[in-house]
């Protein structure tokens, strides 16, 4: 049995066994049954068949977060297709670059952005035709697109170290292989009650959107206004006796800071998963208080590899390496080599979970060790205690910020369209755990804040977008011919 037809299994058998039990469900009390959530999927999966869509292509949406998404993604994916979200939050520029990249067949579009996604797809001369679909989405179907693999599950899109975004294309091996490593290692009963809380374009979401499937369990969507009020996601964790959670550090310190959760109980909390940044002992303590009942996991792995390591967290082993929580050790399915470099012990991964490769560069993304394909992650790594690993630092310029990989020759490339830009320099800074970004800029112009933020919103990813511009008359070089980052900081905090 392929890997796709063991998928499809996923779906059908909690359809089969327990049709009413509640699957997605929203904090307004909608909820819709495996049994509900089955005949709209086989009705969307008709719909795409009818488009004539060539198999093996992709098929993107472009959509808020809510139940009627998540039933599209899991559609595209019945239908033998891969699915490929699409940030509503974006700028539309980076949303063509996006999809001229991956050349889908079809888009999915919730109807309040066909009218922005049309003119922009128009503008660039895109041949494409708009079809009825589903209650208050459309479908645009496209004339020009790629043929893939036929085992490509999906593609997450990341910012690329070129200054322009990259996809990550995962195979179906590479879900059901994972799916089943987390019904194993965090023990969820069958009809637990799951919570989505990152984006869909963020690799987290594989998680929330297919492991409740293996236990017959819930999964409460929180759209994007919910998760920006850290008060009002406090209530719904607790009112909604949520028992698995999934995200990142700046989530829950965000969350302990402003959200009032000593007015709440979270009892009910099983299994606390936290991946995407570095995790400090000091966060995860504070965490503790308030899920007295959780067991702690530490996830480590870039979207090219999903989870490939993995730290069952123990508090009385903090004394044995305090800096920060490890990355603990590879995962059952996961190959790990490690290379030597100027900068340090890099870390390289490989096995089962390893993406198919980049949408624009299949071949040259790996490395060949001992007739095994690895992933240089450039993530810089020391062994500490019982054989467990901890992360260190970045070997290139990489940001992690929030769980997003952000490459500030990304940010760059925006920057430099403005008028009278003439050199960049970005740097970060991490104060209580938090990154902000930091540009530099010599310019013949000079401009506000207020615009300069709003500039970046309109030509590169929200999370990208600097906290604090400065001009200056020159960027500061290192012996090394690099740019003086210290030196910076100290103009920064002289400003």
């Amino acid at each position: 049995m392929t890997a796709k037809q063991i998928f499809f299994q996923l779906f059908e058998e909690p359809d089969k066994l327990y049709p009413e039990q509640p699957f997605l469900f929203i904090t307004k009390g909608k909820t819709l049954s495996y049994g509900q959530a089955q005949s709209f999927i086989r009705t969307t999966v008709g719909k795409l068949s009818i488009a004539t869509l060539p198999p093996s292509s992709v098929v993107a949406l472009y959509s808020e977060k809510n139940n009627t998404a998540v039933l599209h993604l899991h559609s595209v994916m019945l239908s033998g297709k891969a699915y490929l979200p699409i940030d509503v939050r974006s700028p539309l520029s980076r949303i063509l670059t996006i999809l001229q990249q991956a050349k889908p067949s079809a888009i999915i579009v919730q109807e309040k952005f066909v009218e922005g996604l049309s003119a922009a797809l128009t503008n660039t001369k895109t041949a494409f035709t708009i079809c009825d679909f589903e209650t208050d989405y459309k479908l645009f179907v496209f004339t020009d697109y790629k043929i893939y693999n036929e085992d490509l599950a999906y593609i997450l899109f990341t910012s690329g170290s070129t200054g322009t975004p990259k996809g990550i294309m995962h195979s179906y091996e590479s879900v059901i292989v994972f799916v089943r490593w987390c019904a194993e290692t965090f023990a969820a009963k069958n009809k637990t009650k799951f919570i989505s809380i990152a984006p869909f374009q963020f690799d987290l979401s594989i998680h929330d959107l297919f492991v409740p499937l293996v236990h017959a369990s819930s999964l409460l969507i929180t759209n994007e206004t919910e998760t920006a009020n850290s008060r009002l996601m406090a209530q719904i964790i607790s009112e909604s006796k949520i028992e698995i959670i999934y995200s990142t550090p700046t989530f829950f310190n965000w969350l302990m800071e402003t959200g009032r959760m000593e007015k709440y109980d979270f009892t009910e909390v099983k299994s606390v998963l936290i991946a995407g940044e570095v995790l400090r002992w000091e966060t995860v303590k504070r965490l503790k208080n308030y899920f007295p009942n959780a067991e702690f996991y530490n996830l480590y792995g870039p979207t090219e590899t999903n989870v490939c390591m993995y730290y069952h967290i123990n508090f009385e082993e903090e004394e044995k390496y305090n800096k920060s929580v490890p990355i603990g050790k590879p995962c059952n399915y996961s190959l790990m080599k490690l290379q030597e470099t100027e900068k340090g012990t890099t870390l390289l991964i490989g096995g089962k979970t390893l993406m198919r490769g980049y949408v624009q560069d299949i071949k040259n993304c790996f490395e060949s060790i001992d007739g095994n394909e690895f992933y240089a992650t450039g993530d810089v790594v020391e062994k500490v205690f019982g054989g467990n690993y901890a992360y260190i630092s970045r070997a290139d310029r990489m940001i992690k910020r929030n769980g997003y990989r952000i490459e500030p020759a990304e940010i760059e490339n925006g920057l430099k369209t403005l008028e009278g830009v003439k050199q960049l320099a970005i740097i970060t800074s991490t104060k209580n755990s938090v990154t902000a970004i930091h540009a530099f800029i010599i310019s013949d112009k000079k401009y506000e804040t207020v615009f300069l933020k709003n500039f970046c919103a309109h030509k590169i990813h929200y999370a990208m977008v600097p906290d604090t511009f400065t001009f200056v008359e020159s960027i500061p070089l290192n012996r090394n011919h690099k740019t003086d980052e210290e030196e910076l900081m100290k103009q920064l905090n002289r400003s």
